[in-house]
């Protein structure tokens, strides 16, 4: 049995909280108005847990990515090539908080 993964688009959690300079940051999603949640990341004041945030709301584009890049390779098409290295790099950014 395959079971699908909730679909993106994830976002990191808009409703972060914490006492200091700790944040507890987490990943969510949102369909028919609610929004629910993916992952909480943990928190701390150094920004691991803001980039496992990251990393973890980027998966889905990073699957759809990957999947390109996939038929991209098999087809041997140089514009869907292009068009594989052009979401791979989009991906990679929001994982790594540049988008």
């Amino acid at each position: 049995m395959t079971t699908q993964h909730t679909p993106g688009p994830w976002a990191i959690s808009a409703a972060m909280y914490g006492v200091g300079n700790l944040k507890v940051h987490g990943v969510e999603f949102t369909r028919d108005g609610i929004t629910q949640p993916i992952a909480n990341c943990g928190w701390d004041d150094k920004g691991e847990a803001e980039a496992n945030a990251r990393l973890i709301a980027a998966a889905p584009d990073l699957l759809a990515a990957l999947r390109l890049c996939e038929r991209a390779l098999e087809e041997r098409d140089a514009e869907a090539e292009e068009h594989a290295a052009k979401a791979a790099r989009a991906a990679i950014a929001k994982a790594k908080g540049a988008a």
